[in-house]
């Protein structure tokens, strides 16, 4: 649950952005949740797991794999909360302190884990590296030919406004960069 919960934020805040597609970004009308993001995170879990249930046991390949690329997910949300925060100018150096030994413990270990299996001539781990790292650079390139002006504006969402409070909460002033 907690997978598809964070996943579901980041799918439907990638869409609002512009990063994937916009539909991502939709919204429950009555219930104002991302119902979109939330099918789409939760049936690639699901699908997932199915397949994995089915076999009947989880391969180590597999279970290599999902350790890397979680692994590269927090190396890369904490090298990425370091540049968003100094970007938005809302860094302390406790945060910036923290998130950097946070990378460079999560690239320690990735590394343990990758080149300990390579060692051993297994070469899942090293695969898994190489493709969760290959796809955003990938997609990172097409956004830039495509649609240079998303890669600009990400993180312009991430901006509360005083329709985001609740009634009676008070008002945000809205600010610009």
């Amino acid at each position: 649950m907690a997978s598809s919960n964070a996943a579901s934020r980041l799918l439907y805040s990638m869409g609002v952005e512009g990063v994937l597609p916009a539909g991502l970004g939709s919204v429950h009308r009555r219930l104002r949740t991302p119902w979109v993001a939330l099918v789409s995170a939760v049936s690639c879990l699901a699908i997932g797991a199915t397949v994995l249930a089915v076999r009947g046991e989880v391969p180590n390949w597999a279970g290599v794999t999902l350790r890397v690329v979680l692994l590269v997910a927090y190396v890369l949300v904490a090298v990425a909360a370091v540049v968003f925060l100094a970007r938005i100018r809302e860094s302390t150096p406790a945060i910036t302190w923290t998130c950097r030994l946070a990378a460079t413990l999560g690239g320690v270990v990735t590394g343990y884990i990758v080149i300990g299996h390579a060692l051993e001539g297994r070469f899942g781990a090293l695969t898994a590296l190489l493709v969760v790292l290959a796809v955003p650079v990938l997609w990172h390139r097409h956004l830039r030919r495509t649609r240079p002006a998303t890669l600009a504006d990400i993180g312009v969402f991430d901006s509360p406004e005083s329709k985001d409070v609740l009634p009676g909460a008070g008002a945000f002033a809205e600010t610009g960069r």
